[in-house]
């Protein structure tokens, strides 16, 4: 039996780029936000790596209050987001 060989596919960053200059305007700040326009009902997954100190402390604060682990990353997350953005867009 041989052993098949897959190649590896790059992907393309063109459409990456056309999208980002989209929603700058021309003096370089950006137009409208690019997720003004993102639908509810997508969610996307992303993996956080986490130091083991840091992973130790999420999880003492996550068994000693009500919330869960995921509720204290996501609250923290989407304050941490706005905030970002809003000092980006000026």
């Amino acid at each position: 039996m041989t052993k098949k060989i897959y190649a590896l596919k790059s992907r393309s960053g063109k459409k990456r780029v056309e999208e980002s200059d989209s929603f700058v305007a021309s003096d370089g700040r950006p137009s409208s936000a690019p997720w003004e326009s993102a639908r509810r009902d997508v969610v996307k997954t992303f993996n956080l790596r986490l130091t083991e100190k840091e992973y130790l402390m999420l999880k003492f604060i996550a068994d000693n209050t009500p919330l869960s682990r995921h509720e204290i990353i996501m609250d923290r997350r989407h304050r941490a987001l706005q905030r970002k953005a809003r000092d980006i867009s000026g």
